[in-house]
């Protein structure tokens, strides 16, 4: 399964899912489909997510 790395902002979670900001809007990702999430700085993260969801979520 293709992977694909984006920056966003953290902004919140619940047990299920992350609230991130890609920029351009708020978008709930499932923590289950999160793979990586790494600080940066501040409240800017580094994500790894699968191709697909990406998509669906039109982070690309």
């Amino acid at each position: 399964m293709e992977q694909i790395k984006f920056y966003g902002q953290y902004k919140n979670e619940t047990t299920r899912a992350v609230l991130v900001n890609d920029g351009v809007e708020d978008i709930w990702l499932p923590r289950s489909q999160v793979k990586h999430m790494r600080q940066i700085r501040d409240s800017d993260y580094e994500f790894t997510i699968p191709h697909w969801l990406a998509k669906k979520k039109s982070i690309i």
